[in-house]
């Protein structure tokens, strides 16, 4: 049997009189020290205080925090209807709408108009044109839509009526693109002095192969200051113009020529004219058949005052 442990063979006294009592029934100033802690449940695991008021205080916290949530949850519930109702499919539409609307605005607003003009009105417009100006435009344009065959016309002008031919230019090629192609269409624009270029004399079809898709969008080219043209580079109006083998099918060619005066017989004599200009650079045999091309219409502008 074991034996009990013996007691220390010299034993201790302690003077506990000294010691603060732990827990006294009649004394509320001594108060065990866990009496006011309470372990609560943590990460850590560590005792927190716990006072009479931290309940109704994390009670409180709870319900403040609560409502901040719902109210950020509406706020931002409010933002994502707003932005939802800024970008709907409908408000998308518009936009493009009106986007699209403004290019064709700024890109055509100095440019061709939307609204086909009236061949009665520009007559009206241009009073002091020759007798059946405006017929033979429309008549033209008519066979090229029918026929489907280019034409062309060639505008005589002089130093008084600069101003006149540039303003009829632009009417006929806004009549002619409404017809040939869409209202919103832009003619091809050549400068004579542009087409003496080393390469285009090298090789004139440059100045197809560079002009034949815009002409194809356009229906329309506008050939300014003929006179300025050398004969080499003239040649390429030879295929452009070509009725029977055309590069472009319905196409209309104005062109223009400066003169010092205008005469009885004008097809009479801008041929004369452009036979002693291009003489150098093409034969007979290739000069009369570009000519006839070219001299369907032959009309002087006169100014208008």
């Amino acid at each position: 049997m074991a034996e009990k442990p013996k007691a220390s063979s010299t034993p201790k006294i302690v003077d506990v009189s000294a010691r603060r009592r732990i827990g006294d029934a009649n004394d509320e100033s001594v108060q065990s020290p866990i009496q006011n802690f309470i372990i609560l449940e943590s990460s850590h695991g560590r005792c927190k205080p716990l006072d009479s008021n931290s309940e109704d205080e994390k009670s409180e916290s709870y319900i403040d925090s609560n409502d901040e949530t719902e109210e950020s949850k509406e706020e931002e519930n409010s933002i994502n209807t707003t932005l939802c109702n800024c970008i709907n499919p409908v408000s998308i539409i518009t936009m493009i709408v009106v986007f699209i609307s403004l290019i064709f605005l700024y890109s055509y607003g100095d440019g061709v108009n939307m609204k086909e003009p009236s061949l009665e009105k520009l007559s009206q417009e241009f009073p002091s044109q020759v007798e059946d100006f405006w017929m033979y435009v429309e008549v033209g344009i008519q066979e090229i839509t029918k026929f489907h065959q280019p034409k062309t016309f060639l505008l005589l002008y002089n130093d008084e009526s600069q101003k006149t031919v540039n303003k009829i230019l632009d009417k006929i090629s806004q009549f002619a693109v409404c017809k040939l192609t869409n209202c919103l269409s832009i003619p091809v624009v050549l400068e004579g002095n542009d087409l003496n270029t080393s390469d285009i004399l090298e090789d004139y079809g440059r100045i197809i192969s560079r002009n034949k898709e815009k002409l194809k969008k356009s229906g329309v080219m506008i050939v300014k200051n003929l006179e300025k043209i050398r004969g080499i580079s003239a040649q390429a109006f030879h295929s452009f113009c070509d009725e029977y083998n055309p590069v472009v099918e319905k196409a209309l060619f104005i062109f223009t020529m400066k003169v010092d005066e205008f005469h009885e017989n004008n097809v009479k004599f801008v041929e004369n004219y452009l036979h002693r200009l291009w003489k150098d650079d093409i034969k007979d045999d290739k000069f009369y058949p570009l000519f006839t091309r070219i001299s369907n219409n032959v009309l002087p502008v006169i100014v208008e005052r």
